[in-house]
This record gives C-alpha cells, structure tokens and sequence, in this order.
C-alpha cells in the first residue's frame, strides 16, 4: 500500500532524503517533468491548460536531532518540529544515518528532585547501547537525526495508525491526483521543512506565483473537540487560521461543490495554523484538511474514508475549475 511506504520512509524536517527520493520516484509514473530545487522541494508539473494551480503538501515530519554525548554513552537531543514532550519517554527510534536502533531513558520519577506535569528533554537520553561518551562519538555526530519506530497499519476496520501521517497523508492524496489530467497548468508541489518554519512553501510560491493555492494537510483534533469536528465525518474546510484568512469565494464554491457532489464535509471556524498557507498569503488561497487524532506524535490515527473523501472533493474541484466553472 502506497500510504503504508509513505508513512513507513523517513523524512524528519531538514533530513527529508528518503522520502523525497521515495516520492520523486513514485510521482515520475505519472509525471514527466518532476523537478527538484535548490532546498529539496519536489515539483511535479503538468502543463494541460492556462490557469496555474498549485497543490501544496509538506513531506516532513516530526522527529528529534542529537546535540551532546552524555559519559554513560548516551545522548542529549532536543525536537525537530512541535512535539508534546510528555510522550517521548520510553519511546523506540532510530539513530543517524544508519538508523542505528535506540531508546529513549527518562529520569525515574523516585530521584527526580522536582516533579512537574511537563517532561524536559534535560530528564530524558536516548540510549542505543554504548557503554561510554567515545564509542558514541565514533557512531552518532552532533546534528544526526533521530525518527520514531512506528509501524504503519490497519486498525478497526475504517482506521490508520502510525507516524508521519503529517502529513504523508496529503502526499498520498496529491500523489494519487497527479494520475489524471486536467485542464490546468498543474504544479504538485511536495514541500520540505515545514515542522520548522514552512521554508519550503516560501520558495515554491515566489518561483511559481500561482492562481490558486489548495493546500492539502492534516489537523490535529482533541477527543473533547467542541466544535463538534470528528474522525469519518469528512474533510475540513476551515475559514480562518490564527495567520490566514482563506479566500471566501473559493470557501463558498468547496462548499457548494461538496453538497452538490454529496461528499461529506466539515466546517470549522477557526484554526490555530496551517504553515504552508501563511506562505502563500498573498494568493488565492484554501486549505483541505484530514482530521488526525495524536498529529505531530510517535504515532497519529485517521480514518480511510476522511482520506477518499478528502481526494475526491480536490478531484471534482479540479475538473470545475478547468471548466471556468
């Protein structure tokens, strides 16, 4: 399955070469020019008509980077990305470029000399079995990446779980939309960096200064969400985030589209962020979003209908937008 190799690769933000090499090829059956740039975006384009589209998704994730060598052999590291703290102790990772395997240690509670509701990266180490600070050194270099040891799978019947499904996701999605045609100047562009600043969006909207922008991600949501917003009710479409107010018109025509098309939706207000957009401020601009319970963890779940429903309603809005409709 072509999502389980997506989510399975790794691609912690800045350290994206195995997914990107994953991704270039796949995306080259169904696109002749796939291109990459200078800060390890993928472009795929497909050139079938005049308006330029852009389909935006990031291919990072979420990871940690090591920083020092403790004398025990161990290591310091701290988080690349937006990680709850409280959820790496006790996790399995790979190490380096060998993907070493390791372990996350955390202080035990009954030594600790202050307790707190937030865990420290200070109290915890990854261990991948050295017995001292030399024979670390000759196997890890400050500045190696660490990815999570997460399996994707199957579960209940209409759910997926596993790590990077943010946003491998959208990958998956655009990747499965670039098999058609349309009657557009298509850019799918597969952006890098954006757990640490959305660098990637920022040079793909400057070079390619599109039409119209759809950017294809994931939204965290809480078991207690007020707003109603829940997994297998379909895509959200949001109106505001906390950087971006998304183009009102082409939020109107989405919404139009999808009843008409009877695919199921979600509406929410407002939504703390969504990075790529921010860097497309300037256009006509609109996020599709596939809610993700656990997003930016070891270890995310997702319903498969949200997906299809998700490809589906980007799909029907391509073939509209080609026909000036």
């Amino acid at each position: 399955m072509l999502l389980s190799k997506l989510c399975n690769s790794f691609g912690v933000s800045g350290y994206e070469y195995d997914i990107r090499d994953f991704i270039k090829k796949e995306a080259k059956e169904y696109v002749e020019n796939v291109s990459v740039d200078n800060i390890g975006n993928i472009i795929a384009h497909k050139e079938c008509g005049n308006k330029k589209i852009i389909l935006d998704v990031h291919i990072d994730e979420v990871g940690l980077i090591i920083t020092g060598y403790n004398e025990d052999g161990t290591f310091r590291f701290n988080s690349l990305g937006k990680i709850d703290t409280n959820i790496i102790p006790c996790q399995t990772v790979f190490v380096g470029e060998d993907k070493i395997p390791g372990v996350i240690g955390f202080k035990p509670i009954h030594i600790q000399k202050e307790k707190s509701n937030k865990i420290s990266y200070k109290d915890c180490c990854i261990d991948i079995g050295c017995n001292n600070k030399n024979q670390a050194k000759n196997l890890i270099k400050l500045g190696d990446s660490v990815v999570f040891d997460t399996k994707f799978s199957a579960f209940g019947g209409k759910f997926i779980k596993g790590k990077a499904l943010d946003n491998r996701i959208g990958c998956f999605i655009l990747l499965d939309l670039l098999k058609n045609n349309y009657n557009l100047n298509l850019y799918g562009v597969f952006n890098c960096q954006e757990k640490i600043g959305a660098r990637g969006a920022q040079i793909s909207s400057y070079r390619i200064k599109p039409d119209l922008v759809i950017i294809i991600d994931v939204i965290d949501i809480k078991n207690d969400d007020k707003s109603g917003i829940k997994l297998g009710s379909g895509p959200i479409i949001p109106i505001i985030s906390k950087e971006s107010i998304f183009d009102k018109k082409l939020h109107t025509s989405i919404l139009k589209l999808a009843d008409k098309k009877r695919i199921p939706y979600q509406v929410k207000t407002y939504i703390e962020e969504v990075k790529d957009v921010e860097s497309y401020f300037r256009k006509n601009a609109i996020s599709i979003l596939v809610p993700c319970k656990y997003a930016s963890s070891s270890i995310s779940v997702a319903s498969i209908e949200d997906i299809e429903n998700t490809k589906v309603l980007i799909e029907e809005f391509l073939n509209t937008f080609s026909k000036g409709e």
